[in-house]
């Protein structure tokens, strides 16, 4: 039923690959279903859990990988490394920190793990991290002009096929740019 759910959403991105997808409205709807989901299971283990929708699908009107990013806070970040097997059996890899200090990071996969559809990045409320991701978004969906140099780059970055390893590398000037305008 998830993955039906997710791929009617038009959500689904194979591992290892950069497609840009056109923006959809159906990204608000997979985003508030798998927020019910986590919710409904973790509210009893992490009550403290709030989850935000980032990334670019939750920027309006530009283009995105079709994966639903979202944003989880809690008070401790040690405190979630308790429930990795809950986390587990509502479908997520547990990944740990994976490369970021403060973060927990899972990915909500396909049966056979080869489409992505969900990241979900938990830090500590208040940390620089968790801060630069709402950041991030609220500019961009504020600040038109910021958005469509952010689209342009992400689309000249797909049109020069580069390797998936360094796509989020090669957009870090910008994502800094935009961390640090005066908007918001």
């Amino acid at each position: 039923m998830t993955i039906n759910l997710f791929e009617s959403c038009d959500i689904g991105l194979k591992r290892g690959s950069i497609v840009l997808a056109p923006h959809s409205i159906n990204w608000a709807t997979a985003y508030s279903f798998e927020c019910s989901r986590i919710y409904e299971v973790m509210s009893a283990y992490l009550p403290q859990l709030k989850l935000h929708h980032i990334g670019s699908t939750a920027i309006k009107a530009i283009v995105a990988k079709p994966v639903i990013d979202i944003l989880g806070e809690v008070d401790v970040i040690s405190s979630v490394d308790q429930f990795e097997q809950i986390f587990k059996n509502l479908g997520y890899e547990y990944k740990g920190e994976y490369g970021i200090h403060g973060r927990r990071y899972l990915t909500l996969y396909s049966l056979n793990k080869e489409i992505a559809y969900v990241h979900l990045h938990i830090f500590e409320n208040g940390s620089k991290e968790f801060t630069s991701h709402l950041r991030f978004r609220d500019v961009l969906n504020k600040n038109e002009e910021l958005r469509l140099e952010y689209e342009a780059l992400k689309l000249f970055l797909v049109e020069s096929k580069i390797p998936r390893s360094e796509y989020s590398r090669a957009k870090a000037d910008l994502i800094n740019k935009i961390l640090n305008s005066s908007e918001i």
